[in-house]
């Protein structure tokens, strides 16, 4: 008999029920969603487009244009030694921050991952794939990588997500093995202390695995404020480049240009005179005269219009949120009184025939938690597409939806109960 009344009830409500479960559902998918924002929108300005990050930043490059100076410059040991100090010097300023970082294939031998790893998947001037390197007869893939030195992390606003930094005073080239750092894409494919053979500017090279960078990790590259990292090896640069030999010669031609002719900061302070005159200072001492510095404004433009957007944006999801939220609010009661009424008609019938206001409280307390049962399905299902899933941001939208259920069936209830005493003596 009881259940007959429940399926008699859904019946005959069920197009009020379906409508009122979309409305909640439809509000609660766009409270994540607004949330979720809030939280992403906050992390970026504390991370990405925090006020510390607020400084001028320059390019530096060598004026060796010529292939023939280059060439020659770099077929000198006294000469490659120069940059290195010069390196060495701006990575020891106190002054300005040396924000080194240059993308570079490296060749991986045994590569495990697939083509989104890939330096060339989507260029157009050079194939991508497994080939077989002439050196080792190995099969092996050129994967994209980030190499930086420790500033340039900090400066991103970098973390790993498992696993350790590697220990940047410490890194040192000449032992042949590297400690690395792996986007969050590589998680599955590679473990921690797994060790990686590859070369860097054709000099062979292990890869150790040290940690994973958190998802989504991204820094400011060549003009990009978000250059993401997910699908990037990273390997650190060491704290200082040691004097080149005839042997090493080349290796070190190539790593201290790659170095050098990266970015630096400079607190807004300091003018661009101030700035260019310290590293004169740096170049008169190390011997290295062979480079131009080149302001970059669009950093700070780029950086005022992103983070203004992002606050303006939060702002404004926020207030339609909350209006969203009113108009929807004011729909559902105006569909609870609606279905209340219709449910009140049987109430009525089954009070004449003797059934006790108990019980039919009991069953007006089922029927309202029938629709919130229906709603918690419904959005469950809708979560599991959303992004961000697994958010603790659900936790206590699941708390807010559980205290308006609760409300809803005490004043279905507490309504029905009022009805009833108005007419007979509850039993």
């Amino acid at each position: 008999m009881k259940m007959n009344q429940y399926v008699f009830d859904l019946r005959r409500n069920w197009l009020i029920i379906a409508v009122k479960s979309l409305i909640v559902v439809l509000f609660l998918t766009g409270l994540y969603s607004t949330v979720s924002f809030s939280e992403s929108t906050r992390s970026a300005i504390n991370h990405s487009f925090s006020s510390g990050n607020n400084q001028n930043l320059y390019s530096l490059t060598d004026v060796l244009t010529s292939d023939d100076d280059f060439s020659e410059f770099r077929g000198s040991v006294d000469k490659v030694a120069t940059v290195g100090n010069f390196y060495n010097a701006l990575n020891e300023s106190k002054v300005v921050s040396l924000i080194s970082a240059f993308a570079q294939p490296v060749a991986i031998t045994d590569f495990r991952g697939g083509e989104a790893f890939d330096a060339w998947a989507d260029a157009e001037y050079a194939a991508a794939g497994v080939y077989l390197d002439p050196e080792t007869g190995k099969e092996t893939r050129d994967v994209l990588s980030m190499q930086m030195n420790n500033q340039a992390f900090d400066f991103a606003h970098l973390a790993v997500q498992k696993g350790n930094l590697p220990d940047w005073e410490h890194i040192d080239y000449s032992t042949g093995k590297i400690p690395v750092l792996l986007g969050a894409n590589y998680l599955g494919t590679y473990e921690l202390g797994d060790e990686i053979e590859g070369q860097l500017y054709f000099q062979p090279f292990t890869f150790q695995v040290s940690g994973f960078l958190e998802s989504d990790s991204s820094m400011f590259y060549k003009d990009t404020i978000n250059f993401f990292l997910d699908d990037y090896l990273i390997i650190p640069y060491p704290p200082q480049l040691t004097l080149p030999t005839a042997e090493t010669l080349y290796f070190d031609g190539l790593l201290s240009f790659a170095m050098i002719n990266t970015d630096l900061v400079a607190p807004k302070s300091l003018s661009s005179d101030e700035v260019l005159s310290h590293l004169d200072g740096i170049g008169q001492e190390s011997g290295f005269l062979n480079y131009a510095m080149l302001g970059v404004p669009q950093y700070l433009t780029q950086y005022s219009l992103t983070r203004s957007l992002l606050i303006d944006n939060a702002w404004l999801v926020g207030l339609l949120q909350l209006a969203l939220g009113a108009g929807s609010a004011f729909v559902l009661v105006v569909l609870g009184v609606f279905v209340y009424r219709r449910r009140l008609l049987a109430m009525d019938v089954r009070w004449k025939v003797g059934i006790s206001g108990a019980s039919l409280e009991r069953s007006m307390a089922f029927m309202v938690l029938v629709e919130w049962a229906f709603i918690a399905v419904l959005f469950a299902l809708v979560y599991r597409v959303l992004p961000n899933a697994g958010s603790g941001v659900v936790v206590w939208m699941g708390l807010l939806c559980a205290l308006i259920a609760v409300v809803n069936v005490g004043a279905a209830t507490f309504a029905l109960r009022h009805h009833l005493y108005g007419k007979k003596e509850v039993a």
